[in-house]
């Protein structure tokens, strides 16, 4: 009686430990996340990212300009057709310019350079084109990062055009382009390459007109850093800064606010794309964004979006941790073992055919000793 017993309950003690393996796997396999391949599309007014191509590679595409402010420069070369500086005591407050008296020409050498006052504050070159209808001719032709150079890139609270650059943990080189004369007004600079400068003061401001053989000027930054103040001619905005091709190891989403919490940048929503496994829906995620452990990941492209306000990013790489939502209740977007085997088609065809085999294995033997009883 025992022996019949343990032949009938043998089959179901099998089919039991099989479904209960089976639940195991299927449960840990919806919890194991792995790294996964996202494309993300989102709108932040601040974010932060350390740049990974082993060689310097241009950061920047040809940006054009109306004015930009640059800080913590080194040296700032040149070389004039002409320069004139304005009288400093003649600046017309009412109208918000200098008359055209008080511009007085200066004898130039070869070529000018700007650099930093000794002992006193940080000095700060501003380029201006002044000129209405004239924004495209001047520009920023390169602007190099090099391999763990942090980039930051923000945008300021009252205008959408207003965008600061920052580069740490490198010397960055960059160059402008100028179609026609523009004015440089310098704070704590000296410059050299001028026999005579007529005025004396913290502010000065300069005339240029460069020569068509040479309408370039190039920039040197400090050893470990650089900040570029840009304003863009508001129809240029939606033109992507990159060329779809920074690759990073990090970036961050988040800004202080004036109690020095740290705030997600985000506005609005994003979307999170899986390009591998099309038949995934889109996610749509606010709040915060936190992207980690990041491989072969790129930064696609750059640009100012006017409404909402912001700067629009597009995504491309390999994720090993990405959290949406709060962070009280954070949300995982990385894709499970089961997201994966459920939108694969070879490999759920494949279990089908081992639980298949696995059918038939078991009515096979239960035949087997049905014929031989």
């Amino acid at each position: 009686m025992q022996a019949h017993n343990r032949k009938l309950y043998a089959p179901l003690l099998f089919f039991v430990a099989i479904t209960t393996v089976t639940a195991i796997v299927t449960i840990t396999s919806m919890y194991w996340y792995v790294p996964t391949r996202m494309q993300l599309d989102l709108l932040v007014d601040r974010f932060v990212f350390t740049f990974d191509k082993p060689n310097s590679t241009a950061i920047l595409n040809r940006v054009p300009f109306e004015s930009i402010s640059i800080e913590k420069i080194s040296q700032v070369e040149m070389s004039p057709e002409t320069m004139e500086l304005a009288d400093p005591a003649q600046y017309d407050l009412k109208e918000d310019r200098y008359p055209e008296a008080s511009w007085v020409p200066l004898s130039l050498k070869e070529s000018v350079s700007i650099i930093e006052k000794q002992h006193l504050p940080s000095s700060v070159i501003t380029f201006d084109t002044d000129i209405v209808g004239q924004s495209f001719t001047a520009m920023i032709n390169q602007l190099y990062a090099v391999q763990g150079a942090e980039v930051t890139l923000d945008l300021r609270a009252d205008a959408v055009n207003h965008l600061t650059l920052s580069i740490y943990r490198q010397k960055s080189l960059a160059e402008l382009s100028f179609l026609a004369p523009f004015y440089v007004t310098t704070e704590y600079s000296q410059l050299r390459g001028i026999e005579h400068i007529p005025f004396e003061a913290d502010s000065l401001t300069y005339r240029v007109h460069l020569s068509e053989q040479n309408r370039f000027v190039n920039i040197e930054s400090q050893a470990n850093a650089f900040v570029m103040v840009m304003t863009i001619p508001t129809e240029k905005l939606t033109d992507s800064f990159t060329d779809g091709n920074l690759l990073i190891s990090e970036i961050d989403f988040s800004r202080l606010d004036y109690q020095g919490q740290r705030r997600s940048s985000l506005i609005g929503n994003g979307e999170i794309r899986y390009p591998d496994y099309p038949h995934i829906d889109n996610r749509s995620f606010d709040g915060f964004v936190l992207l980690d452990q990041l491989q072969k990941f790129n930064i696609k492209q750059i640009s100012l979006s006017q409404v909402p306000k912001g700067i629009h990013l597009q995504l491309d790489g390999i994720v090993g941790k990405a959290y949406t939502g709060s962070a009280e209740f954070p949300e995982n977007q990385l894709l499970s073992v089961f997201d994966r085997i459920w939108e694969h088609s070879k490999l759920i065809a494949l279990f089908v055919i081992i639980g298949f085999v696995i059918q038939t294995v078991i009515k096979t033997y239960r035949l087997y000793k049905e014929l031989h009883q």
